[in-house]
């Protein structure tokens, strides 16, 4: 059984049966809503993500009583507040082996600095936390998933540009407010919905599948290795690499697409003449 942590009203964290902290994602909510709306909103956006994750059996603990309470009610509460609990309420009844509980604990530091940073920068947009920085065989990456760089100075991740609803695999800056896009993968065969997923395939190639599984975009490595992995490095570089050698298999500095980045090199390649980075 997995149990779903809020550590606060922006912050839900995911542990498994030893307790040990896997992975969290955070939400900003607007500075016009209400503590106990954020509270309702959170628990609700973390049964979506555990949703998406496939979980089956979950522990919501939440050390909102107001927020536990209203949930296992029968009430009728039609206020901004009642509707985010009655989403809750209808995840619960499709998801029988979901439960919420109500936990007593005092918020930590870092849940502390995070619900501080959510006040001084309250944005609408949510983001995602990724706890490794690598794609393995038996681990993908979903749609919000996201996997960031060692220092966290970019992550890879499923966007959308202006004005459109298509979803792209892209590398962004990780801790630029607007949205900066130095490289995308599935550019001329974008995602319609949100039921994107980024994993290894057999053949060892990285590869962006819609939900029906279908191929819409794969690194094309010819050789196939059983046990290849993906990593962003701080450069801003995804590195396709033999996790038996060590050796590259495929980088996304060798194929730019939105920028041509600092530690990127212009080389001729001798077979072909034609020029490489």
């Amino acid at each position: 059984m997995s149990k779903i942590k809020e550590k606060d009203i922006t912050c839900p964290g995911e542990e498994d049966d030893l307790g040990e902290f896997i992975a969290a994602r955070v939400s900003f909510f607007t500075a016009t809503t209400s503590v106990k709306e954020m509270e309702a909103a959170c628990l609700l956006q973390a049964m979506y993500w555990v949703r998406l994750q496939g979980f089956q059996q979950v522990e919501f603990e939440i050390d909102a009583k107001s927020v536990a309470d209203a949930v296992r009610c029968n009430g009728v509460d039609v206020t901004e507040f009642g509707q985010l609990v009655d989403l809750c309420k209808m995840v619960l009844a499709e998801d029988k082996n979901f439960m919420v509980i109500f936990v007593r604990r005092q918020t930590n530091v870092v849940a502390y600095f995070i619900a501080r940073a959510s006040r001084l920068y309250a944005s609408p947009t949510e983001f995602n936390i990724a706890l490794s920085y690598t794609i393995t065989p038996s681990k993908s990456m979903k749609d919000p998933e996201v996997i960031i760089s060692t220092s966290g100075v970019f992550k890879l991740g499923f966007f959308s540009f202006d004005n459109s609803t298509n979803r792209y695999v892209g590398i962004c800056y990780n801790h630029i407010p607007v949205q900066t896009v130095i490289w995308v993968a599935n550019r001329d065969k974008p995602l319609k919905d949100s039921s994107g997923t980024v994993k290894i395939s057999d053949d060892g190639n990285l590869v962006v599948l819609n939900g029906q599984e279908q191929i819409l975009w794969s690194s094309s490595v010819t050789n196939s290795v059983a046990n290849a992995i993906a990593q962003l490095l701080d450069s801003g570089n995804l590195v396709l690499t033999d996790n038996n050698n060590g050796e590259n298999l495929w980088e996304s500095f060798q194929h730019p697409s939105n920028a041509f980045m600092e530690t990127m090199k212009i080389k001729t390649d001798a077979k072909t003449g034609k020029k490489v980075c």
